[in-house]
């Protein structure tokens, strides 16, 4: 997912304390992004961690590009309600 066209950048923070993982990944455009979501679903990595995430949450929003990457507490505020 993270070579394919189109990937700008990821980041990855954890609190493994209370289990808790967050990621983002930046794209050049909603095609490159559809196109890796499609292919991702297909790894064994996908796979292997379907039965061991509580909760799963994707959020697709759009930034100007000089915004890239954005700052953590941008992308926490997105995922909550």
């Amino acid at each position: 997912m993270l070579r394919g066209p189109g990937c700008v950048g990821v980041g990855v923070m954890a609190v493994p304390s209370i289990a808790t993982f967050w990621s983002f990944s930046a794209w050049a455009d909603r095609a490159s992004l559809d196109t890796a979501i499609g292919h991702h679903r297909e790894t064994t990595m996908t796979a292997t961690l379907s039965g061991r995430v509580a909760i799963s949450l994707v959020v697709v929003y759009t930034v100007p590009t000089g915004e890239v990457p954005p700052h953590w507490g941008e992308v926490q505020a997105r995922l909550r309600p």
